[in-house]
């Protein structure tokens, strides 16, 4: 049977305080289930480079590549350069906030990537949508209940954000025939969960304790907020704990028996 069950990472605007920690997860039908809180961000593999460098490399592979680039640096995009290590992916046993879909805490190396800094914003997200060709699905250029060019997308799907990422990759000069680890792509949970972290063992990339003043959680603001509102992590990656839930490159499992180690998506 398809697994059509897709994870989540980070909550969202409207969640409580218990469900934002990093191992947090949450799932849902990655066909059809959209909403105001679900939104994305993408990683790119490469070494590190400049978003600058990068142009003009993928420029001598595909003409379009400049222009997609340029486009979305104008409009905001900063991918960031989060570095290989290894850390502790979910929750202990005893740990008073965890779920049993956060266990066994296991050990998990992961390869350098690159992540945009925040959620992809409707903005960027419009401007693939109109500009990029279909390469599956069409893409409505603006899905969200909420709007504002510096919001959060949201009310996509996870097919919806393969689509968004597919286009990216053509764009950049990508094949898609390339393993998800050679093109743009969601992030893994356990890159995502390494990103979120930047190095922390706390509940919260904060420490053990998040507040309002930190974070859009809990309905204090009662809606989505733009990006970048709130002091970034370590690494400079912003809403990694409220705003917006964002979907994960992986198959949804209910527990972490058997899960890759690499830092890899899950995908069987």
């Amino acid at each position: 049977m398809t697994n059509y069950h897709k994870p989540l990472r980070g909550s969202s605007w409207r969640t409580y305080l218990d469900y934002l920690h990093s191992a947090h997860r949450g799932g849902w039908d990655g066909r059809l289930y959209v909403s105001s809180s679900f939104g994305l961000r993408v990683v790119i593999y490469s070494r590190p480079l400049s978003l600058q460098t990068l142009s003009l490399l993928s420029a001598m592979v595909s003409p379009t590549s400049t222009s997609t680039l340029e486009a979305l640096q104008a409009l905001g995009l900063v991918l960031v350069d989060v570095p290989a290590g290894s850390f502790l992916m979910g929750s202990a046993d005893g740990d008073p906030l965890a779920y049993d879909d956060e266990k066994p805490q296991h050990q998990v190396s992961v390869r350098a990537f690159r992540m945009s800094d925040t959620p992809v914003t409707q903005a960027q997200w419009k401007w693939v949508a109109e500009n990029l060709p279909k390469v599956k699905i069409d893409l409505p250029a603006s899905p969200s209940y909420f709007k504002g060019d510096d919001r959060p997308v949201e009310s996509v799907s996870w097919y919806q954000c393969q689509e968004f990422c597919d286009r990216m990759s053509v764009a950049l000069g990508y094949s898609l025939d390339n393993p998800r680890e050679q093109r743009v792509a969601l992030p893994s949970e356990a890159e995502w969960e390494y990103a979120c972290r930047a190095g922390t063992t706390t509940h919260y990339n904060t420490g053990d304790t998040l507040t309002e003043d930190q974070a859009n959680f809990n309905g204090n603001v009662g809606e989505t907020t733009p990006v970048r509102k709130y002091a970034p992590n370590a690494w400079g990656l912003y809403d990694m704990h409220g705003n917006v839930w964002e979907w994960c490159a992986d198959k949804w499992h209910d527990s972490y028996e058997g899960a890759p180690t690499d830092g890899s998506a899950w995908e069987d």
